[in-house]
């Protein structure tokens, strides 16, 4: 049996237990050394406004003997963490947009359906108002606004295409602007951890620390805005397909109102035009049998009143393209404004491509433009020298006792009774007065046509003006813009099927046999093609 010495063994277990509390403690230490730093990332980030920073940059700027480098380096980190503050404000304003989009954007969709359900009930119950009593002119004004209206929703409609486009678009780019951010906070929180040792780098390094801290804090603000921004993405996009839902039904709700008063109007006028001409025609025919100057003086008001719906009719031409042009000119500059957006977004949407190859495609021509110009000058030619003879003729009808007494002593004869004379007189003043009233009623339709014609010529400067510029912006970036989809399996397949069809006899049977018929139906056209073949 062994004997255990106790006090020797008491005294072990103390060494024991001291031993281990040294280490506990010892551990612990360590541990809160390294603890420490981010502790500090996490918690000991600076907090800076943007008037701090500018108080700072301020403050270097007016600081004496410090070297121009450490300067520059400093300016230009205080600069960047200023831009941070920046973003940070503004993903916080985004973040905020999109969290009521969540709330928001479902009860939204709600009431434009329920909307869109009473539009559809009202448009299936509604019939075409009568617009047979009411006049011309107030019909016509009703055309302006309607048509005006109906400008107003394509306007709203083309937006909401152009959104619509974008926000189908986000989901990919949310995840690539996701995936960049994180790189950008991680490399940030691991430059933050390196911090140099040097005393002498004491304000660079507070410079950069402040970088990196806003830095972190924008990236950190991005992040949760593209995260609140993905989740709203749907109901966003849900809210625009139905608000273009609504606006394409009261589009359509307006058309019919819009063709029936234009159909109308048109009839209208036509009747108006040829009672006109009846008119005129009649009163040609009832002066056959009377003196030689009086018919002279009707076929000249005839003439007048013919030139007078000549020239309204001109003047509703050119004001009818005035406004095409005005439309076109204000498309143009909605283009315009959202083509950057799209040009952003067309590096992963070839649809987005396709559509501004559409848009260059279809902006005027210069030599178009120039044809155009042309023919404005020389109508504009045309109508001033028609004015000047107007005015001319205006002057001499100043005072019309002055005109008939001439005309009565050089053009009747004076052998002829007096009470034809007095009754030739009287028809003639009759025929002056109305000439004079058609001459000035000429003189300011050429007027007005003048104008026209100088606002359509200038609004035509205008617009092509910008198409140019709009063209170059498209013509410098559209060639890295895809419009097409990258080749894949799907376009081997049907490059084999369209080869396999082109290659199959039976098709070429078909071919031919189409060809004979269409050229035993049509024998003129067969004869032009080969003729045009022949002279290839």
């Amino acid at each position: 049996m062994k004997i255990i010495n106790f006090p020797v063994a008491q005294s072990k277990i103390h060494a024991l237990l001291l031993i281990m509390l040294v280490i506990t403690f010892g551990s612990t230490g360590v541990l809160a050394k390294n603890v420490e730093p981010d502790a500090g990332q996490k918690t000991g980030t600076l907090e800076i406004s943007k008037d701090a920073l500018k108080a700072k940059i301020e403050a270097i700027n007016t600081r004496e003997g410090l070297d121009e480098a450490t300067k520059s380096k400093v300016l230009k980190l205080y600069q960047s963490a200023e831009d941070n503050l920046s973003n940070i404000e503004t993903f916080k304003a985004q973040t905020a947009n999109f969290k009521v989009a969540i709330k928001q954007a479902p009860e939204k969709t709600k009431k434009l359906q329920k909307e869109i359900e009473q539009v559809l009930l009202k448009v299936s119950k509604q019939k075409l108002e009568d617009f047979n009593q009411i006049p011309v002119e107030e019909l016509e004004q009703r055309l302006i606004l309607e048509k005006g209206r109906i400008s107003t929703l394509d306007e709203q409609i083309k937006k909401l295409e152009s959104e619509l486009i974008v926000q189908n678009s986000r989901p990919p780019l949310i995840r690539e602007e996701t995936l960049a951010a994180q790189q950008d906070l991680d490399a940030a929180q691991k430059k933050l951890e390196i911090q140099p040792g040097r005393a002498d780098l004491k304000l660079e390094v507070e410079a950069r620390q402040i970088y990196l801290n806003t830095l972190i804090e924008s990236r950190t603000a991005e992040l949760k805005m593209l995260d609140v921004e993905a989740i709203s993405n749907p109901a966003r996009v849900e809210l625009l397909k139905t608000d273009y839902q609504l606006l394409d039904i009261q589009k359509n709700a307006l058309n019919p109102v819009v063709t029936a008063i234009e159909s109308l109007t048109f009839e209208r006028r036509q009747q108006e035009a040829k009672e006109m001409q009846d008119a005129l025609s009649q009163a040609e025919k009832e002066v056959a049998g009377k003196h030689p100057l009086i018919q002279q003086s009707t076929r000249e008001n005839i003439q007048y009143s013919r030139d007078l719906q000549d020239i309204t009719a001109k003047i509703e031409q050119y004001s009818e393209q005035k406004t095409k042009v005005d439309t076109q000119s204000s498309e143009i500059e909605t283009d315009f404004k959202s083509a950057e957006k799209k040009i952003s977004l067309a590096g992963l949407s070839p649809a987005l491509g396709k559509i501004l190859r559409e848009q260059r495609r279809d902006l005027l021509i210069q030599s178009d433009f120039e044809l155009q110009s042309q023919t404005i000058q020389n109508e504009t030619a045309l109508t001033s020298l028609a004015q000047f003879k107007v005015e001319d003729k205006l002057k001499r009808l100043m005072d019309v006792d002055a005109v008939l007494k001439e005309m009565m002593s050089e053009q009747v004869d004076q052998a002829l009774p007096v009470d034809q004379r007095m009754m030739i007189q009287a028809e003639l003043r009759v025929l002056l007065n109305s000439q004079k009233e058609l001459l000035n009623k000429l003189d300011i339709a050429y007027t007005t046509y003048l104008r026209t014609l100088g606002d359509l010529d200038f609004a035509r400067q205008q617009m092509v003006a910008q198409a140019n510029k709009f063209a170059v912006y498209l013509d410098e970036r559209l060639l890295w813009v895809p419009s097409s989809e990258p080749i894949s399996i799907g376009y081997i397949a049907d490059l084999y099927h369209s080869t396999k069809w082109l290659l199959s006899p039976f098709n070429w049977i078909a071919l031919i046999k189409d060809t004979v018929t269409l050229a035993f139906h049509k024998p003129f056209l067969t004869f032009v093609a080969i003729l045009f073949f022949v002279g290839l």
